[in-house]
């Protein structure tokens, strides 16, 4: 009945929005939507982006930002496990976790459980890890769109995550960051990270292109150029 339902407003509407190109397939295959009548709108950033950002150095310890309320969701073990696994074969990393508490103990892993971005110190704090990390890694276990990767890309950082629902619509595999199957293990997260360790001027060009995608696509003003354009040529 739902589906039915969902069908039959979408049918209905003169314009779908959505804000990935998986969604957007998703509508056009599953409900049989017209086309012509759906379009892919990206999100922006919910948080202050930086005029200028710090130059960073690629050559010494590379840290990975894990920022997610929900750890098991989000893949916090994954990650946990693929840090640790290029810890013990001698790479100088870090994984800063924000938002949540596994309670690891380990010399590699930092820990903040919570921060609030509506507290200016909290903010402050957040912003300071974003602009001091080399990677977001949030391998995440579903997701529509996630305005953490938009943000992360409006900072520099490349993304580190699953190729599962919306998550392509911020990511860019081997260009903006590293998108693995949802089947792929912490192993094979740090096989791949592994790589750029051995080449961290790759890591520089991933944080130039993931700069490059904010400033194009992932930001609120593209987003309302976009939406303006949609509603005024509507019929």
């Amino acid at each position: 009945i739902t589906a039915a339902l969902e069908k039959k407003g979408l049918q209905k509407a003169n314009a779908i929005i959505f804000s990935s190109e998986w969604a957007t397939q998703h509508a056009r295959d599953f409900y049989n939507i017209n086309p012509k009548k759906i379009f892919t709108v990206k999100f922006g950033a919910n948080l202050p982006i930086p005029e200028v950002l710090p130059l960073k150095n690629y050559s010494e310890k590379i840290k990975f930002l894990f920022l997610a309320v929900n750890w098991e969701r989000k893949g916090g073990i994954i990650a946990y496990e693929a840090i640790k696994n290029l810890h013990k074969k001698g790479y100088n990393v870090e994984l800063q976790i924000i938002g949540c508490n596994p309670n690891i103990q380990e010399s590699f892993v930092k820990i903040i459980p919570f921060l609030n971005k509506n507290n200016p110190d909290d903010l402050a704090q957040i912003q300071q890890h974003l602009q001091n990390s080399h990677f977001l890694f949030v391998p995440t276990r579903a997701d529509c769109t996630p305005i953490a990767f938009c943000e992360a890309a409006g900072y520099g950082l490349p993304v580190i995550s699953t190729d599962t629902g919306g998550v392509s619509a911020t990511v860019e595999h081997k260009k903006t960051g590293v998108l693995l199957p949802l089947k792929a293990s912490s192993a094979d997260f740090a096989q791949n990270i592994q790589h750029y360790l051995d080449h961290p001027q790759e890591i520089e060009q991933l944080s130039k292109a993931s700069l490059m995608k904010y400033k194009n696509e992932l930001n609120w003003k593209t987003w309302g150029e976009k939406m303006k354009d949609i509603i005024l040529n509507l019929k």
